[in-house]
């Protein structure tokens, strides 16, 4: 049991690999290794406080490490194979779980290729994948997007790709690909696979190839780029809507007869229904001088490329179809060469590694923001400080802080802080070579030897300050004693030891001693605890120790020279007697793969004692320095391969290696003489309180692995952080210079401070007056607006209040009126509920009875169905008796039938075993008889044999000869194939520059012969252009003045209203001051009232009291007056009515007016006379003015009164007016509506009566031709129903009278009279001639048959006059309203077209450039390709003569209109033998019925002039009919029967002119436009197998479309980039890359100045009608099937 006092400072030993010892454990490092592939990737795991951060992934020697740069923290991964001695790729999974080594092992026999699996979250081996025993490593690797598959790429003689299921515990390894010579750069699988598919991307020099691997046929591999290129690298972009694209990058080269360098970017796009990856387009990257590409990285936003030279580009996505990827920036950041890239999650940065052994960041958040000349500063290292990017040659620790020195070849010294984990100082020597190194202890200077020369250094707070410099050549080892007031300095053969403090004029340092003895260069110094001794060894193999101070000072130490052997020395360790310890020890190792160690006791004779300890025998396993700890139990031991090993101290020669740790990793050196050696570790230290080993080696990374104490399998340390209180952390060195440029500093600081505080103190003072004037200002404007709103709140109050009573009054109003209507509503409810309530009584009654006759009828139903179950039931029963039955009988049989057989099979089996005895006893007769005869045989053979032996000897000398012949002519046959494939590929590369250079020829003539077509229609579009301008003012006009009648109704509204509104301010205005005063006049009146009645009760008492004689009585009035007027008691009435007398008696004599005369008397007696008597009444100046006011009051109130009648009277007045200019305006409106209401209804009456007149005019017809068969010679029946039909066939205003065949009486006849000829013919009596030629033969001979048909002729001329005149008034007003719509519709357009003018031009899209781009040049009546343009703006016509139309009607097409329009050319005589193909338009939404012909009139008379028979169908103007479901997706049935009544009537040898020309075995073609442009599509597709009717190709005009199908045969697609209804994004991209597998030809086309009616009247194009006809004029020449799978693209 442990004691217990120690049991708090143990922990457990998790991996329990040791149970007593040291063990050692990895705190940190410094550097990289590489480059591998994949040299750093960013990951999220979680750091030793266990919260996930964004981390770095990289190796570091032969140690995987997590890096978190956030925390400056690091681990590493553990559980490496012992056979593991390099990295040479790794990979991360896609979910972030996992991530997989590719390993070199040790070559052995029975070594294979290996890739180990480690989990991130715990840093541990989770499996490792080994191949069997063979000379090959893995190079590349990655995992499936599910994270389950690993793909590994080997480097063998024959390069292998092995797929394995690394979760599977028995059989990892699924499928092994042989890729023969080809070299793989990288591996790769998409974020998402196919269903059921892996799918893998290689790439390599020339090689780019997909895999997919499903099923028992595994392997399928498709080439993406057939072009010979050296692929460096690829990476998978992150998904974008679902898509996957793939990025590959070549390494560039110099472009032909230029010194420019370029390099690609290949942009390919994964396929998930074909489980492929397709080639879309290549970036070029523009390179400086000798730049090449390495890598290429993902980003979130984009990707990122790297190269040599510093070369460092940014890309970023799009919403760009055609360019998905945009280049932001590029940098070159001198020497460096970029091998790896990795972006982290949020794009903030990119990491890039070096070849130099440098990791770089690069912020991405501001890319664009960066100027190429501070895009050197802007890459940062990763690793605070930066690390040494070659080896490191010496080391050397402080002991009073915690630095490290090392120095490294890249000709810099480094001081490493290992409490904060950075490189703290860095000072490069780009004039000399550094060599070695020592720190003072104190940590305050640092000696650097240089090839020439030994300097001393002041270590500052950022940079090394030379102190002192020693002329000392060729140093290669210092060492400061311990207390550092001497140091050793190595220079060949001899030792030097120098003061550190005493100074020497000539050599800056004062010389204490000179060692001289070795004859080899020193490799190893040590100094004794106190200084007073030291030993050396050298690559002489030689030991020696030296005496520094006493009488023997500068003495050699001569015992230790038993140590000396034949060999190299390069380390030494040493144990100095101390204290009561009085044993030596000294230990070296060497060259010769073993320990020496001598031991002796201090001051005791022959107590010497060595031992030789063996430790391995492979020069891998040599030493090649030592550490011992302090407290003298460990020794460490650091190998050329890069390992560090742990022994115990003493040595054990029977088990001397405690631990093995793989740390640095080995470089291989070949030496003179192909001699190999390895480089490994170059210098060890040891802390001083044995916590940290730090070890440095060859690859340029510093290690620092902790040192934990385990006894019985407990660690003994806690914590191996060291503690800062032993190290001297405050002081820092600062050089007086420094410090008086920083006083001058702050002087200037504090200067412009001072300067800055005077500017703001000024600047604050103007402020503050501003802002107190401002303040000023507000406020006065804010009192202001205060007082205006207090005002106007006030009106708005008064304005309220009179609202609110107007809205109480109506209220009132409509309260009794809707109690009034409720009453009326309630009584008319009842009566209404009073008969639904008998109409519910009759239909329940009803209901019963059904219901009665119902359950009746159920019964009966009820009881059949049970009859017939019963039978049912029965026969069931029976028919499965039966069955049973049958199968006993069958079981029965079946039973026999085994029976019968096993009989005969042991009958069959007792026969052949008679017979095999019978050929067994024959065969052995014949064997012994072979025997006898081989015997004899093997005699002669045998002398044969010796023969052949000799002959064979021969044989073998020639053959070696002929071998040897052989290898030299396979040499000279290998060298003439690889001159002849490099002849072929120069003439191929020649013979492609000949066809390109004759391709650009032809485009180049094509673009001439387009460009002057263009400057032809220019012409014409300008003409167009200036007549559109001259219709354009007249609208404007129109619009303007709409416009301005709209500004003067709204400006009459607008004032009206605001008079209105004035009128109600004013009037609630008046209507509140009038309240005011009301209320004002009545408390006036209420107070004037009560001084009025006291000053009256004042007077008649004082007026008493005057009256009054006696004393008493007057002190009785005085009290009582005194009571009632000063105290306010009431008056006592007895005393009142005791003095009435006395008062009566006073009035007469005194005339003054009393109470009662003031009230009873006459108010106009104030001025005039009063009653009773005509006295005279004297009034005092009080009463007169009390009277004044209150007679002005009443005047004043009368006034307002008045007033306030006056303005009611107003406001009703106004109402009045506003109510009736309402009424008159809603009357208006009403009328407008009734009066359009009325158009509709008489536009319907007339639709209805049209039909009924066509009824009526074909039942007469119907009539008139059954007439006609019964009556010989009825000419003008015939002839006047003939004209009938043509004049209700007549087409509407603006068509061509041309002659048109009808169908009269089952045979066709022409009728060669217009509408104005019959005009003529009505008025002469001419009316209905007809030619006798065109007459069928009925057996006539022209005479009138017996009978009355002629009088029926006479007597309905009038009738059918009305009947003409009625439908050409029909038909007028159809052809105006048509042609109106048609006007209307066009002006729309050319004010859409007007508007897009103003608009910015989108920029179209554009189709990547391939073969058959030249425009169509063998067009007829063309010279290379130009269209001659007519006056009507219209292509030329081609074939000699004019166009014609005719129009049928043909009963299979939809009972929406049966009509078909056909043009067709009008061949000549001459031409009569000439025969044209057929096309079959088909019009779009709207555009069917009576719109169909002048809608499309000139898009098919254009195309039929090129010589096509064109079939216009009338059917479906806003859909179907007769198909289901009704509408348009059964549209393109109607073309296809437009296309079989052509074909039928071609084949059926019709006599009209339309069909005398054509041959559908030319080909047919199929046109439409915008919904006839589906009809089309359907129709060139699967849906309707096109090739069966011998259609061999399409044209879409603007086609829009509900589903998008595979096209048959070869198409052409038309759209616009201002097409609001089919654009070319939405449609015409779409429809033309649905045939994209197809390997049809085919074509779209994308216009500028054109919208969607493109095709129609509303926006004609005349170039569409060429195009299109030239397009079926290739394509219908040798049919479909001549075209081969070319995709041909017209330009825009």
């Amino acid at each position: 049991m442990p004691p217990k006092s120690s049991a708090p400072l143990r922990k457990r030993n998790k991996e329990a690999e040791i149970q007593d010892g040291i063990k050692l454990q990895f705190s940190h490092a410094f550097g990289v290794h590489g480059p591998i592939r994949d040299n750093v990737i960013f990951i999220k795991a979680e750091n030793n406080s266990g919260d996930e951060k964004e981390a770095l992934l990289f190796p570091i020697g032969q140690k995987l490490c997590i890096y978190w740069p956030e925390d400056n923290e690091m681990a590493f991964f553990t559980g490496t194979m012992p056979n593991v001695c390099a990295m040479l790729a790794m990979a991360t999974s896609p979910n972030g779980k996992f991530v997989a080594v590719c390993e070199q092992c040790t070559a052995t026999a029975n070594s294979g290729a290996q890739c180990s699996i480690y989990l991130i979250k715990n840093r541990k081996k989770l499996k490792n994948v080994v191949t069997p025993p063979q000379k090959e490593d893995f190079i590349n690797c990655c995992f499936s997007g599910d994270s389950k598959i690993l793909v590994t790429v080997s480097n063998g003689p024959n390069h292998n790709m092995i797929v394995w299921d690394w979760a599977s515990p028995t059989k990892p390894m699924k499928y092994q690909i042989a890729l023969g010579q080809t070299n793989v750069t990288r591996v790769s699988s998409p974020l998402t696979n196919p269903p059921g598919v892996l799918q893998l991307v290689t790439s390599g020099p020339y090689h780019l190839r997909v895999w997919n691997i499903q099923g028992d046929n595994p392997i399928k591999s498709q080439i993406i780029y057939k072009e010979h290129e050296n692929f460096v690298d690829h990476c998978w972009l992150t998904l974008d809507g679902g898509v996957q694209r793939l990025a590959a990058v070549t390494e560039g080269g110099t472009a032909p007869n230029s010194n420019q360098r370029f390099g690609s970017i290949l942009l390919c796009q994964s396929i998930d229904e074909d489980k492929l990856i397709e080639y879309r387009r290549t970036m070029t990257v523009v390179l400086q001088g000798n730049t090449q590409i390495k890598t290429i990285a993902k980003s979130s936003r984009g990707f990122i490329v790297g190269g040599t030279n510093g070369f460092f580009s940014v890309y970023e996505k799009t919403d760009d179809r055609k360019d998905p990827y945009m280049h932001i920036k590029y940098f070159y950041c001198g020497r460096e060469s970029f091998q790896s890239i990795s972006a982290n999650f949020n794009d903030e940065h990119a990491v890039a590694y070096s070849k130099s052994g440098r990791l770089l960041s690069f912020p991405l958040g501001s890319v664009d923001m960066i100027e190429e000349s501070e895009a050197m500063s802007r890459f940062i290292d990763v690793i605070p400080g930066g690390t040494h990017e070659g080896a490191i040659i010496d080391s050397s620790l402080c002991a009073q802080k915690p630095l490290l020195a090392t120095v490294g070849a890249d000709r810099t010294v480094r001081l490493w802080n290992y409490l904060k984990w950075h490189c703290e100082l860095c000072q490069g020597f780009n004039s000399d070579d550094p060599t070695c190194v020592s720190i003072h202890p104190s940590g305050t200077q640092i000696i650097v030897g240089l090839r020439e020369r030994v300097r001393m250094y002041n270590i500052m707070v950022e940079e090394l300050n030379q102190f002192r410099e020693l002329p000392l050549k060729g140093c290669r080892q210092l060492e400061f004693s311990n207390g550092g007031h001497m140091f050793a300095a190595c220079h060949g053969q001899m030792i030097s030891v120098y003061s550190t403090y005493k100074f020497n004029i000539s050599t800056g340092f004062d010389n204490l001693f000179n060692f001289a003895g070795h004859i080899s260069n020193v490799s190893k110094v040590l100094w004794s605890p106190n200084d007073s001794f030291m030993y050396s060894t050298g690559f002489d193999g030689n030991v020696y120790g030296w005496n520094l101070l006493g009488s023997e000072a500068a003495a050699r130490f001569d015992e230790v020279n038993i140590l000396n052997r034949a060999c190299s020395y390069t380390g030494m360790v040493a144990e100095f007697a101390e204290g009561s310890s009085k044993i030596n020890r000294v230990a070296v190792c060497g060259s010769e793969n073993y320990f020496l160690e001598l031991t002796w006791e201090e001051g005791k004779k022959d107590s010497y004692n060595t031992r030789q300890i063996d430790i391995g025998s492979a020069d891998r396993d040599c030493i090649t320095c030592l550490a011992l700890s302090n407290n003298k139990k460990h020794l460490f031991a650091g190998t050329a391969s890069g390992n560090v090993r742990s022994y115990d101290w003493p040595l054990d020669s029977n088990k001397p290696i405690s631990q093995n740790y793989k740390v640095h990793q080995f470089k291989k050196v070949t030496g003179a003489g192909g001699s190999e050696s390895y480089k490994g570790v170059t210098d060890m230290r040891v802390s001083n309180d044995d916590n940290y080993l730090f070890t440095t080696a060859h690859d340029g990374s510093v290690f620092v692995i902790g040192l934990q104490v385990v006894e019985r399998g407990l660690d003994t340390k806690p914590t191996l952080v060291p503690d800062s209180r032993r190290f001297q952390l405050d002081a820092v060195q600062v050089s007086q210079e420094e410090v008086e440029q920083r006083e001058e500093e702050v002087a200037e600081l504090q200067k412009l401070i001072d300067e800055q505080k005077m500017d703001a103190e000024k600047t604050l003072h103007m402020e503050i007056a501003n802002w107190q004037k401002e303040f000023k200002d507000m406020q006065e404007e804010g009192e202001s607006r205060l007082t205006s709103e207090r005002a106007r709140y006030d009106t708005l109050q008064e304005q309220y209040e009179a609202f609110k009573r107007e809205s109480r009054e109506k209220f009132e109003l409509e309260e009794s009126n809707h109690v009034q209507i409720t009453q009326e509503l309630e009584n008319q409810f009842e009566h209404k509920l009073a008969v639904e309530m008998e109409r519910f009584d009759r239909l329940a009654e009803e209901i019963e009875a059904m219901q009665q006759k119902c359950e009746g009828l159920l019964e009966a139903q009820e009881k059949d169905h049970r009859r017939q179950i019963h039978k049912i039931e029965m026969e069931k029963a029976k028919e499965s008796k039966e069955l049973n039955m049958m199968i006993t009988r069958m079981k029965e049989d079946e039973e026999h039938n085994n029976k019968m057989y096993r009989e005969v099979l042991e009958q069959q089996e007792t026969e052949y075993e008679m017979e095999l005895q019978k050929l067994m006893s024959a065969a052995e007769t014949d064997l012994k008889t072979e025997q006898d005869s081989t015997r004899k045989m093997q005699g002669v053979v045998q002398e044969i044999r010796t023969k052949r032996e000799q002959e064979g000897v021969i044989m073998t000398n020639l053959k070696k000869k002929s071998l040897q012949h052989e290898k030299e002519y396979a040499k000279e046959k290998a060298r003439r194939v690889k001159l002849e494939d490099t002849l072929k590929h120069v003439e191929l590369h020649l013979k492609e520059r000949e066809d390109a250079l004759s391709d650009k020829e032809k485009t180049i003539l094509g673009l001439r012969s387009t460009n002057r077509t263009l400057d032809n229609f220019r012409y014409v579009l300008d003409h167009r252009l200036q007549q559109l301008m001259k219709e354009r003012g007249p609208i404007s006009k129109h619009i303007e003045g709409l416009e301005k009648h709209v500004r003067s109704m709204y400006d009459e509204l607008v004032v009206e209203f605001q008079k209105k509104k004035d009128s109600s301010r004013v009037l609630e205005q008046k209507e509140l001051k009038i309240k005011t005063l009301t209320k004002e006049v009545t408390t006036s009146r209420n107070t004037a009232r009560g001084l009025e009645r006291e000053l009256t009760a004042i007077k008649r008492e004082i007026t008493a009291m005057v009256g009054t004689t006696q004393v008493k009585e007057l002190d009785s009035i005085v009290k009582d007056a005194y009571r009632k007027f000063v105290r306010g008691e009431k008056d006592l009435g007895g005393r009142r009515t005791s003095n009435a007398s006395s008062m009566g008696a006073s009035k007469k004599k005194t005339g003054v007016v009393t109470d009662e005369t003031a009230r009873t008397g006459d108010t106009d007696g104030l001025y005039g006379d009063g009653g009773g008597g005509g006295d005279t009444r004297q009034l005092s100046m009080d009463e007169v003015e009390l009277a004044e006011k209150a007679m002005e009051a009443q005047r004043q109130t009368q006034w307002v009164q008045k007033t306030a009648k006056d303005l009611k009277r107003r406001l009703r007045v106004e109402q009045a007016a506003s109510d009736r200019n309402q009424r008159n305006k809603l009357a208006e409106n009403t009328a407008l509506v009734g009066e359009c209401n009325t158009l509709r209804r008489e536009n319907a009456m007339l639709r209805r009566e049209k039909e009924v007149m066509v009824h009526e005019i074909s039942e007469y017809q119907e009539t008139l031709k059954r007439k006609s068969v019964r009556e010989e010679g009825s000419v003008g029946s015939l002839g006047m129903g003939s004209v009938v039909e043509n004049i209700r066939n007549l087409p509407p205003q603006g068509y061509p009278e041309e002659p048109e065949t009808i169908p009269v009486s089952g045979t066709q006849m022409k009728v060669s009279k217009s509408l104005e000829e019959l005009k003529r013919g009505r008025s002469g009596g001419n009316q209905g001639e007809i030619s006798a030629q065109t007459l069928p033969n009925m057996g006539g001979t022209g005479r009138l048959m017996k009978g009355s048909g002629s009088r029926a002729v006479g007597s309905s001329t009038s009738m059918r006059d009305d009947i003409v005149n009625l439908q050409k008034k029909l038909d007028e007003r159809q052809r105006e309203t048509e042609m109106q719509r048609i006007e209307i519709n066009r002006l729309r357009e050319t004010v859409r077209v007007m508007a897009l003018q103003e608009k910015p031009i989108k920029k179209p899209h554009v189709l990547p450039a391939g073969k058959g781009n030249k425009l169509f040049s063998n067009l007829e009546g063309g010279n290379d390709g130009e269209a001659s343009m007519g006056s009507t703006g219209r292509s030329k016509l081609v074939v000699s003569g004019e166009v014609k139309v005719s129009r049928f009607k043909v009963d299979s097409m939809d009972s929406t209109n049966k009509h078909i329009t056909v043009f067709f050319p009008d061949v000549p005589s001459e031409n009569g033998a000439a025969k044209f193909p057929l096309l079959a338009y088909a019009h779009g939404y709207g555009g069917g019925g009576v719109q169909t012909v002048p809608a499309y009139w000139e898009m098919c008379e254009a195309l039929a002039s090129f010589g096509f028979v064109i079939t216009l169908h009338h059917a479906c103007d806003l859909g179907c009919w007769d198909s289901h479901p009704k509408g348009f997706s059964k549209y393109y049935e109607e073309q296809l029967k437009a296309i079989d009544w052509a074909v039928e009537s071609a084949s059926a040898a019709s006599t009209e002119d339309a069909f005398a020309n054509l041959d559908v075995s030319l080909g047919i073609g199929v046109v439409g436009h915008s919904m006839g442009g589906q009809a089309t599509y359907f129709s060139s597709s699967d849906k309707s197998d096109p090739l069966s009717r011998n259609i061999s190709s399409a044209v879409y005009h603007h086609a829009w479309t509900e589903e998008f199908v595979t096209p048959q045969i070869p198409y052409l697609s038309f759209t616009s980039v201002y097409d609001d209804e089919a654009n070319e994004d939405t449609m015409g991209i779409p429809i033309y890359e649905s045939g994209q597998d197809t390997g049809l030809s085919r074509g779209i086309v994308s216009t500028l100045n054109f919208g969607h009616h493109e095709a129609d009247i509303l926006g004609i194009n005349p170039l569409l009608a060429q195009f299109t006809a030239a397009w079926f004029k290739v394509f219908m020449a040798c049919g479909a099937a001549a075209w081969g799978k070319s995709n041909r693209r017209i330009a825009k």
